[in-house]
């Protein structure tokens, strides 16, 4: 089991970094008390399978129960179960100016009468958690895209993120679906509609899939689109964006599209990326 948390001065990015372990798989819980953590954690352990990567992002709203964390972080590092204290930081005139744009107030300044003295007594409040912090990440200078990536490296190593891919077939003439950052055309194949027997199933069909990659031009094309993702996919999570819609069309959205989304999505899940596979117009 994976178990972060998450802490660090308000205004420093902990609700972009929580963003962005939710995008490398993580179950997020913001401002959850301390006190509960220990419940919540033997709930998490009890099924792994669900709760593989959790992460819990905690700050001075707790007020006086964050006292208790430092002594809790102590305890979890004595039973081994994979902590790791991720604690953002930035420069009093970057906080200065993040509140400044977004209008909102310091959890310590309510009234908003004394930002600069809500933030150092927050700092004085957080010294002990910062001692015991893993990866301390100074967000002064960064941009989110920049922070996510940084943060990413400080977990894995590497600066590639998972991506989150969709592969959603659909017919052409129900329209382009919205949401798509690929739309690919295959209408080019050969089509099982008008053959006797196929054409009342559905490329979830075996008897479809099977006809419509029996030429092999299917194949190469799936492939060459995973080809193409895969060399693709590395830039978009460069400028932050981790979920990708693929479209697959072909007049209908009932056999060549689905069967050639079953198979893009199969290539792209054994490439490492996240994937799961949609079928929009199979109601039609």
């Amino acid at each position: 089991m994976e178990l972060l948390i998450v802490t660090g001065f308000s205004g420093a990015g902990k609700s972009s970094a929580a963003a962005a372990l939710e995008d490398m798989g993580f179950f997020c819980v913001d401002n959850m008390p301390p006190q509960l953590l220990p419940r919540f954690l033997e709930l998490c352990l009890a099924s792994r399978e669900r709760y593989e990567k959790v992460a819990f992002v905690t700050d001075v709203r707790s007020g006086e129960d964050l006292l208790l964390l430092p002594p809790l972080i102590d305890e979890l590092r004595e039973e081994d179960c994979g902590l790791k204290v991720i604690f953002l930081e930035a420069e009093v005139s970057a906080i200065v100016k993040r509140y400044k744009e977004t209008r909102h107030h310091h959890p310590l300044d309510p009234g908003g009468g004394d930002l600069k003295g809500a933030i150092e007594e927050e700092r004085a409040l957080l010294g002990p958690l910062r001692e015991k912090a893993d990866i301390l990440l100074n967000t002064t200078s960064m941009s989110t895209n920049q922070m996510q990536m940084a943060l990413y490296r400080a977990l894995s190593g590497s600066g590639r993120l998972t991506a989150s891919v969709t592969v959603l077939s659909f017919g052409f003439k129900f329209g382009i679906p919205e949401e798509s950052d690929f739309v690919f055309d295959v209408r080019f194949l050969p089509n099982p509609f008008y053959i006797p027997g196929l054409r009342d199933l559905t490329g979830l069909d075996s008897a479809v899939y099977d006809y419509v990659f029996s030429g092999g031009g299917a194949e190469d094309f799936a492939r060459g689109v995973a080809d193409l993702m895969e060399h693709v996919i590395p830039h978009f999570l460069e400028e932050g964006k981790s979920n990708i819609v693929i479209s697959v069309g072909c007049t209908g959205g009932h056999h060549r599209s689905v069967s050639l989304a079953r198979r893009i999505a199969e290539l792209l899940t054994e490439a490492g990326f996240r994937t799961n596979c949609r079928h929009r117009d199979l109601s039609h």
